[in-house]
């Protein structure tokens, strides 16, 4: 992304000023560095683990010019220089600032506040509380498996050649320690106080993003060793480095291209305009974001593209914080929305989501595109959620709703998003997951969860018999190749039917249901992301599904209830019948996985981690069984 582009730019433009300042050593060449140190700052912190090495060294080896009070006050004035961007927030990053803007910088402490980025933790990645150090290890093996990858073919023994020689040689003894020990310090540094799970391969990619910092040190080391090996073996040919360089760059770029080439890749703006375009326009819209793919996604397809401006977007991250409420109450694009309270949370002045709800609901037809924020379940008493499309309605518990035509609504709404293959841990993989796969599981997830919530309604049996048929008709439906039903789906649709072997008033009725239980609990059972318990659980009610041989003693009555076979069936039909009445019992305690915000089984970074460390840990049983 720009902001990592830009990172990397202004940190090559710091180790170039670097060797200038090497070659001469004087009080403006060392003015330049101190002007790019503040510059890379203002766009990222994580810049002072790579430039304070790289400063000290600087004004120990210059210090009978720079230690000196006229060159150090030309120094501070340079350094203030570089971070005059921030300026650019003081002056418009106030109430009125454009929307979207974080913070609030005209104040003294709302400066520092973004500056030091106390909201989420200085020099940390995210703002939560839990501590990952002992994950340092693999974070930073993580790291250093990366470096290959990141040069041409043998480059990683051009790049410890060219330190080796470096450190080796009289003329560049010190830039080589100092660049070497600049190395040391951001991958340590970076990866210890990066409290994010390197076990995870979304939050690994989160990572990946500052690596390059790293990385450009290693390929100036590539550069030296090029430079050095070439020179010994082209000694008479002047054109043998540039060729040299052109082949391994060149044959490098190729050999990852594939794998970098992002054309054609608009799922993030295909993801926003299918949000937008999918909601209602008769009545005004209000639609609660939650997550970072959601809201850029669709800031970006309304505020430039001017697809359904008139929704009001409100940010659930956005709005726990007092800053953002102040101006929304003054910007045009939320005049009609209502904040009870300070900010949005637990603190003294602040508000809850029910409340939020409550003071909104009347005037607004209000949409969730994400979920709703985990911490706070205060709205579940007196609302639901409904999908469509890949948002869901809020409606007040006990208000009707057509299932049938809500099914035949919903349908037509489903995404139709065209990507190709996507990238694991990507944030287009996390669209694909979260939210194009989510929206064709939330619907007969719904229907279920309502079937559960009506025990002995009318309509028992056509509820559980529409969501049967709407895990069908989704099971059917060619999904993009890049993401596959997951394995909550199959446990669910043998759910929905093994109710109806109960509900169905027919024999013929009570065996095709069966048989479909089957179907879908073997396909369940193919899945290696399933808990052992669960996987006992559901072989068990395979068995109890699988009569026994027929015998006189066995032998069922025409008429008798379902399971009467596995009633009757002595010792091994005992076992049958106990298994499938404590699934039963696990069914109608409402124990079903779904696929939305209440079932939370449509993976998120958080349970992608958790399935991914049982991974790991099922290959380690394999590999010590060996």
């Amino acid at each position: 992304t720009e902001v990592f582009a830009l990172n990397n730019a202004c940190n090559a433009l710091l180790l170039l000023l670097l060797v200038h300042y090497e070659q001469r050593r004087t009080v403006r060449a060392a003015c330049y560095g101190a002007a790019a140190v503040g510059l890379a700052l203002t766009n990222q912190h994580t810049s002072i683990f790579f430039a304070l090495p790289c400063v000290l060294w600087a004004l120990a080896a210059g210090r009978s010019a720079l230690l000196r009070p006229r060159a150090l006050g030309l120094l501070t004035m340079s350094g203030i220089l570089g971070l005059s961007p921030y300026a650019y927030l003081c002056v418009y990053g106030g109430e009125t600032a454009a929307w979207g803007s974080w913070g609030e910088q005209r104040s003294l402490s709302g400066f520092f506040t973004h500056l030091l980025r106390r909201e989420y933790g200085t020099f940390q990645l995210a703002n939560t509380p839990a501590t990952t150090s002992a994950e340092f290890g693999l974070r930073l093996r993580a790291f250093l498996e990366s470096v290959p990858s990141q040069l041409p073919a043998g480059g990683l023994a051009l790049a410890i050649a060219g330190a080796g020689h470096a450190i080796l040689t009289k003329q560049t003894r010190e830039i080589g320690a100092v660049l070497l020990v600049a190395y040391a310090v951001y991958a340590l540094l970076f990866n210890y106080l990066s409290n994010l799970p390197a076990s995870s391969a979304f939050y690994l990619q989160v990572q990946q993003r500052f690596w390059p910092q790293a990385h450009l040190l290693v390929c100036a080391g590539f550069g030296a060793g090029l430079r050095w090996v070439a020179g010994r073996l082209f000694a008479e040919q002047p054109l043998g480095l540039p060729a040299a360089t052109v082949v391994l760059l060149a044959a490098h770029a190729r050999a990852h291209w594939e794998a970098a080439d992002c054309t054609g890749n608009d799922l993030v703006e295909q993801f926003g305009r299918a949000v937008l375009e999918a909601l209602p326009a008769k009545k005004p819209v209000l639609l609660l974001t939650h997550g970072d793919e959601v809201l850029n996604s669709i800031r970006y397809v309304q505020r430039l593209l001017r697809v359904r401006p008139d929704v009001a977007v409100v940010d659930q991250n956005y709005m726990q914080f007092a800053w953002f409420v102040r101006r929304a109450g003054s910007a045009p694009e939320f005049r009609n929305v209502t904040f009870p309270g300070e900010s949005y949370g637990t603190s003294a002045g602040a508000f809850l989501m029910h409340s939020f709800l409550d003071a909104n609901y009347g005037r607004w037809s209000i949409f969730v595109c994400g979920g709703m924020h985990k911490a706070d379940g205060t709205w579940e008493a007196a609302y639901q959620l409904w999908p469509l499309g890949m948002s869901s309605q809020v409606l007040r518990r006990g208000a009707h709703v057509n299932t049938h035509k809500w099914a035949a609504r919903s349908l037509r709404l489903l995404p139709r998003l065209a990507f190709p293959r996507v990238v694991d841990g990507s944030w287009e993989q996390v669209i694909a997951r979260n939210h194009y796969l989510a929206a064709y599981a939330n619907r007969p997830y719904q229907v279920l969860q309502s079937a559960y919530g009506r025990p002995g309604a009318q309509d028992e049996r056509d509820m559980f018999l529409l969501a049967a048929r709407m895990y069908e008709e989704t099971r059917d439906v060619a999904l993009n190749g890049s993401v596959a039903l997951p394995d909550h789906y199959f446990r669910n649709l043998g759910v929905a039917y093994s109710q109806l072997i109960r509900l169905e008033p027919s024999e013929e009725g009570q065996a095709g249901a069966k048989q479909q239980v089957l179907r879908a609990f073997i396909r369940y059972l193919r899945f290696d992301s399933i808990s052992a318990d669960d996987r006992t659980a559901i072989e068990n009610a395979v068995l109890s599904l699988i009569p026994p041989p027929a015998s006189a003693e066995g032998r069922p009555t025409p008429g008798a209830k379902p399971g009467a076979m596995l009633e009757r069936g002595g010792a091994a039909g005992g076992a049958r019948a106990a298994a499938a009445q404590a699934l039963h019992a696990e069914e109608r305690s409402g124990a079903v996985e779904g696929g939305g915000e209440r079932g939370g089984v449509i993976q998120g970074p958080e349970r992608r981690a958790t399935t991914e460390h049982r991974a790991v840990r099922r290959k380690k049983r394999a590999k010590d069984k060996q």
